[in-house]
């Protein structure tokens, strides 16, 4: 974005005094009525409408894109659910892993105090008191982790890309109740 006074910023946007690659990502002009840090604040200001409605057209294309790969029929490249997505996660197979900021979930780990045996569970919402099935003691819990921080250290570790998007769209929603906020877009399908 480039704001300032009158038609100085026309000026500086259509000259050569942006690198091409850079006048490529212009998304608009703003009008300014200063050129200093003020300047800066009012084109945040007034771009803020803009950016948003950037991200809602991201957020909406990446979810159709995973919406259509869902309704092929065969080859699809769509996974959604916990298990298949953290499998794929961890078979480097996801290229693209979309996530809802609305996912409440965390990874927890509890170790029994006596016989050290350790259960992993993902639970959502308060975490309830569990007891060691060998020695029927209460567990102790070793490691919580936000879900979300889970999925993205296994997207970083098969380099793929992550989006979060919000349930503020329709689309958004429909991702969250449909799909339980969590899907992705495969690489290649893995053969049976």
């Amino acid at each position: 974005m480039i704001g300032g006074p009158g038609a100085t910023k026309e000026f500086f946007a259509e000259k050569d005094y942006l690198h091409h690659e850079l006048k490529k990502k212009v998304i608009d002009l703003f009008d300014t009525g200063y050129t200093d840090e003020y300047g800066l604040r009012e084109l945040v200001e007034k771009a803020s409408q803009v950016l948003e409605d950037l991200e809602i057209s991201q957020e909406k294309k990446i979810i159709n894109r995973f919406l259509g790969e869902v309704k092929k029929p065969d080859s699809s490249l769509a996974v959604y659910g916990e298990k298949q997505v953290i499998e794929a996660l961890k078979n480097s197979q996801v290229d693209t892993l979309i996530i809802s900021e609305a996912l409440r979930k965390h990874k927890i780990i509890w170790e029994c105090p006596n016989c050290k045996q350790r259960i992993e569970e993902i639970v959502t919402g308060n975490i309830q008191d569990k007891y060691c099935p060998t020695c029927n003691v209460l567990m102790n819990i070793v490691e919580k982790i936000d879900i979300i921080d889970e999925y993205f250290n296994l997207a970083e570790k098969s380099n793929a890309k992550v989006y979060l998007v919000s349930d503020e769209s329709e689309e958004g929603k429909l991702f969250l109740k449909g799909f339980g906020g969590i899907g992705a877009i495969l690489r290649y399908r893995k053969k049976e």
